[in-house]
């Protein structure tokens, strides 16, 4: 028995199809009625090709802020200007004001980490060889500047956009924003020097120093890691240069990057590298388990090396012609951000110097590809059937990238 939503849904397009009137640009559809039931319903109304692909696309169109007053909101990267790294925010742009919190505005209060009045501030894009491209948020009055970065590609350019549309509107009005409309910021806890020196003199010399938390280097994204986590010389994350100096001197390994090294070694060495410990891996016996380690930092980025934005591109691969393929593959590495091109570079050399010792290690270019390819590149909320043809194409890439190495990375 149909619904009293599925009757009605019926009724209206019943109606219009036998009503003379020109399809809608755009029919809006309530985001709780399911897709499923729009597209059933209207494949028997073949006559109304455009309904229908309005329809679907309403259906399925969530892009737009559900907030009173929003124009853009979404994730969103902001530098921190204590840790030095990036980290994930989540941002409402409002006419006259930039909110931003740590949570998803449904898991928060009504108050936010901070409210930036765009009437305080210009807007740029800038670009090092540290953070990539980044937008700018300088401060007219001193008061401290802003980096932020978008999630993608895309997403960067429509914030760029909006926020150079709405600080140039509110420079114009810059008393258009109410303070009393603001929202509230979070208040962050802290004690007074009396209340302090009170909490501290009784507890033990044991529990009074607390170990200071140290940087993870694990489970990040590459521009999340912290100034002192990067080889300055090199832009090259220091655990990919310490692990990749010892495997050059056990290239002759055989089985190197194929063969798992000892699981209680490798534990053990990723805990010394999150809790900010030194570590010597000249000490360690196991190529494998550094060569494990390599890859398991590179397997545990938050985006893979090749990065999410650049999937669909590398996915092409198979299909551009053999005389095109080095135009190909150049482009889209010169299109990595800039600590993901010079750490690839870095991994690249090494992979070929295992691989000019094939004689002796057994791992020609098709191997080091097929062990190699699942730690650069995967596709975000990838299904099975995606790893089957990834498992194919990113080892055909990279056996390209070993083979033609000097030719890709040529100036």
């Amino acid at each position: 028995m149909p619904t009293p939503e599925e009757t009605s849904t019926k009724i209206s397009l019943e109606k219009s199809a036998n009503t003379s009137v020109p399809p809608p640009s755009k029919i809006s559809v309530q985001e709780s009625a399911p897709s499923k039931l729009i597209t059933s319903l209207l494949g028997s109304f073949s006559a109304l090709p455009d309904i229908s692909n309005n329809l679907a696309n309403a259906a399925v169109d969530n892009s737009h802020p559900s907030a009173p007053g929003v124009l853009k909101e979404g994730p969103i990267l902001k530098k921190s200007k204590a840790l030095k790294m990036w980290q994930r925010k989540f941002a409402r742009l409002f006419a006259g004001y930039l909110e931003y919190s740590s949570k998803p505005p449904e898991a928060t209060t009504a108050e936010v980490d901070a409210v930036l009045l765009l009437s305080e501030y210009s807007v740029h894009e800038d670009h090092n060889l540290r953070d990539g491209t980044f937008i700018l948020m300088k401060s007219n009055n001193g008061k401290g500047d802003y980096l932020f970065q978008g999630t993608t590609e895309g997403e960067h350019k429509l914030w760029l956009d909006i926020l150079r549309e709405q600080i140039a509107e509110s420079a114009n009005n810059p008393n258009a924003v109410v303070s009393s409309s603001l929202p509230t910021l979070r208040q962050r806890t802290s004690m007074s020097s009396f209340q302090s020196r009170r909490f501290f003199k009784g507890r033990k010399k044991e529990e009074a120093a607390e170990p200071q938390a140290k940087p993870k280097v694990f489970g990040l994204l590459l521009r999340e890691l912290q100034d002192s986590e990067i080889d300055q010389e090199l832009f090259v994350p220091k655990i990919v240069v310490q692990t990749a100096s010892y495997l050059e001197h056990c290239l002759t390994t055989e089985g190197l990057f194929r063969k798992s090294g000892s699981t209680a070694l490798l534990k053990s060495l990723c805990a010394k590298y999150d809790a900010g410990e030194p570590v010597d891996l000249s000490e360690v016996l196991d190529p494998n388990a550094v060569a494990g380690l390599l890859k398991k930092f590179l397997r545990d980025l938050k985006e893979p090396l090749f990065t999410y934005q650049l999937y669909d591109h590398w996915m092409k691969f198979e299909g551009v012609p053999d005389n095109d393929k080095i135009t190909f593959v150049r482009k889209y590495y010169k299109q990595l951000p800039p600590l993901n091109q010079s750490t690839w570079k870095y991994l690249l050399e090494l992979l070929v110097k295992v691989k000019e010792r094939e004689a002796q290690n057994l791992m020609s270019a098709s191997n080091l590809a097929i062990v190699f390819g699942p730690n650069v590149l995967w596709k975000e909320n990838g299904t099975m059937e995606d790893s089957t043809l990834e498992a194919r194409v990113v080892s055909a890439l990279l056996k390209f990238f070993i083979l033609n190495k000097d030719e890709i990375l040529k100036p």
